[in-house]
């Protein structure tokens, strides 16, 4: 992400409309969102609606907005490293070998991440030059050629 963000904390209803049709929510959340990018000197408004399955009791409106916060952290370390390391976006797959591929690569990823790997990169890089290092990596190929 480029540059700050600032939140207001979510504002829960107390009671959430009969019409709502998700058996395990138990809040309704409402999140406005400023971000100021560093680049362009320009402040984004936005506003995010969430459902926790968290009594209010359990979890009031400063925790809800520290998960929310937390969830975004992950997700835009994720969605990096799949869009600058990965390139996904400028893959020119489509269909179903899109779909298996990406999931290949998540599978990947998540293996480097349980193993701890810091320098994906370069794990990516050896991997993309030498495709039996990745099979071996993963444990699917045992053999020396």
């Amino acid at each position: 992400m480029t540059g700050r963000c600032g939140a207001t904390g979510p504002r829960p209803p107390p009671i959430l409309p009969p019409w709502l049709d998700f058996p395990f929510a138990r809040q309704a959340v409402r999140l406005e969102r400023w971000v100021w990018h560093k680049r362009s000197k320009q402040q984004r408004y936005s506003v995010h609606y969430a459902l926790s399955s968290l009594r209010p009791e359990a979890a009031g409106a400063r925790r809800l907005g520290e998960l929310m916060r937390q969830r975004w952290g992950v997700e835009n370390r994720n969605f990096w490293v799949r869009d600058v390391l990965l390139r996904e976006d400028h893959a020119q797959a489509r269909g179903a070998l899109a779909f298996n591929l990406c999931a290949l690569r998540a599978f990947v990823l998540n293996c480097l991440n349980y193993r701890k790997v810091q320098a994906k990169k370069a794990a990516l890089e050896a991997f993309s030059f030498n495709p039996l290092s990745a099979l071996r990596f993963l444990g699917l190929h045992t053999k020396d050629v």
